[in-house]
């Protein structure tokens, strides 16, 4: 093992968003080895500082599913993605015309910052998620109004809500699933860049150190981390994944129970 790459909420981060004494002293000593540590999350650069310190011990973030990296030592952007403003606004327009509720997120680094578009009252999940980042949204009434997009979030209450008419519909973008980190039950689709994914920002971070996937270990816990762990030479889940991503990738102690550290001593690599 080089490289260490983990996802954050519901992998790194306990129910109580905190990283457990075992993990920050893992990281830390990996540091001292001389062991790549990256986080790759779904969190903006706003929200990934809610829930990490500073000082936090890691060298990257790749940050919003692949949207962007930042080297976290410096706190500087080495690479960002965005959607042209011409197919954010053709999306939005074929989003809003379906009726389905969705957030369009401006460029990276201010990608909390986002419009939206609601219609569906008895999406609990779209209106908390609205809640929390209420200082940062603006209602879309019209795709003028977009300026380029980092990416977009669509949110539904069941995964069969988005269909293959709406899959083949945006084939000019590369789609995510993954679950609700609020409620843990709905379902998100982030439409990104094509390219775009945390694989794909990993594979850049593994080129710029002349590495290979082999000597990547990658440790998740959702739908959206999948690609990563397909790629890299050594996956794991959390046993609090889902059963059907439990089925294809070793699986190691659930996220109340420090699962990096779990995973650096009881596997060799």
């Amino acid at each position: 093992m080089k490289i260490l790459i983990s996802d954050l909420d519901g992998t790194l981060l306990n129910d109580h968003q905190q990283v457990s004494d075992r993990d920050l002293e893992t990281l830390k000593l990996l540091g001292q080895q001389k062991i790549l540590r990256v986080i790759a999350t779904g969190r903006s650069y706003f929200s990934l500082k809610k829930v990490l310190d500073p000082n936090f011990p890691v060298d990257y973030i790749i940050l919003s599913s692949g949207a962007g990296i930042l080297d976290w030592k410096r706190k500087e952007l080495i690479a960002h993605f965005e959607l042209e403003k011409s197919l954010a606004r053709k999306i939005a327009a074929f989003l809003m015309r379906e009726k389905i509720d969705f957030m369009v997120h401006d460029k990276l680094p201010e990608n909390h910052q986002f419009l939206f578009s609601h219609s569906n009252h008895l999406n609990g999940d779209f209106k908390a998620r609205l809640r929390l980042y209420e200082p940062f949204a603006t209602a879309l009434t019209d795709t003028g109004q977009i300026e380029g997009a980092s990416q977009f979030v669509l949110i539904f209450r069941r995964v069969e809500e988005f269909s293959d008419r709406l899959r083949n519909a945006l084939s000019e973008v590369h789609i995510i699933r993954a679950t609700s980190p609020l409620d843990k039950q709905s379902v998100w689709f982030e439409l990104m860049p094509k390219g775009v994914s945390k694989q794909a920002a990993a594979q850049q971070l593994v080129r710029k150190f002349n590495l290979q996937a082999e000597d990547v270990v990658a440790l998740g816990n959702d739908y959206n981390d999948q690609d990563l762990l397909d790629w890299a030479g050594h996956p794991f889940v959390t046993a609090n994944a889902p059963t059907e991503l439990k089925k294809y990738f070793s699986q190691t102690v659930g996220n109340e129970f420090s699962p990096l550290t779990t995973v650096i001593q009881n596997s060799k690599f």
